[in-house]
């Protein structure tokens, strides 16, 4: 999942896994576009002693009035290379987030978005789908 840490969408969207699909794993890869300390924010979540907490703390008390996730950054957190080079790729994926992309067992990347419950329940269900296709498979 491709997010930025004060977008709003993001912040529903994270809300709506955790409670319809508390036991999906999502990996949660962080980009800045949405507001100016977007990136400084990405950046002290990713350096945290544990990132998955950081995640859920800053949407957990997200503000929707300001629109701002609760997570403070650390002064001169900056994100890496790698990082600016997916905000990079997901501006040809379609520029927005959140961005979720599912790797069927065969390798096959698809990709949607957005905070609609309905697309993100179906791309949830594609990728269980495709999960337990591949457990089954076997060597």
């Amino acid at each position: 999942m491709i997010f930025d840490p004060n977008a709003p969408s993001d912040a529903e969207l994270w809300r709506h896994l955790h409670a319809d699909h508390p036991g999906a794993v999502v990996r949660w890869l962080p980009v800045a576009y949405f507001n100016a300390d977007s990136g400084p924010m990405a950046a002290t979540m990713l350096a945290a002693a544990d990132p998955a907490a950081a995640l859920d703390a800053n949407f957990r008390h997200y503000d929707r009035q300001t629109r701002h996730g609760a997570l403070a950054p650390e002064r001169g957190a900056r994100l890496g290379a790698a990082q600016k080079r997916l905000l990079k790729a997901m501006s040809h994926w379609g520029g927005y987030t959140p961005m979720l992309i599912v790797t069927d067992a065969d390798g096959t990347l698809s990709q949607t978005g957005g905070a609609n419950a309905y697309v993100i329940d179906a791309a949830i269900a594609r990728a269980r789908a495709q999960q337990q296709k591949a457990q089954h498979a076997g060597p």
